[in-house]
């Protein structure tokens, strides 16, 4: 029995070992993935900032006897508010980007 006891404990220990090499192995495999990743660069496929692209130079045709009564700009679109000679206004709508009209709002007072 003492002899098959001494066996056993040498085969415990053995296994013990080789489990600890393992979870060492394990740990030291993760800690070099980790320090690999941190040390990639990540290159973004698009500028940070986009300018508009140029343009040129654009007419605006307003109807006669309209005034302009004033712009709004955002971050890509400018209205411009004008009132025409009857009174009425219109919001029209540009793209800064390429300078060409979108389209108008017709303002109009309600019919009650």
């Amino acid at each position: 029995m003492a002899v098959e006891t001494t066996s056993n404990l040498r085969v415990l220990k053995a296994v013990v070992i080789l489990l600890g090499v393992a979870i060492l192995a394990a740990v030291v495999a993760i800690v070099v993935t980790i320090v690999q990743r941190a040390g990639q660069v990540v290159v973004d496929s698009e500028p940070a900032s986009t300018a508009p692209a140029a343009f040129g130079d654009q007419r605006v045709a307003i109807p006669a006897g309209a005034q302009v009564v004033g712009t709004t700009a955002s971050d890509d679109r400018l209205v411009v508010r004008v009132r025409l000679g009857d009174g009425s206004e219109r919001l029209i709508v540009f793209d800064l980007n390429s300078g060409q009209r979108l389209g108008a709002f017709h303002l109009e007072p309600a019919v009650r």
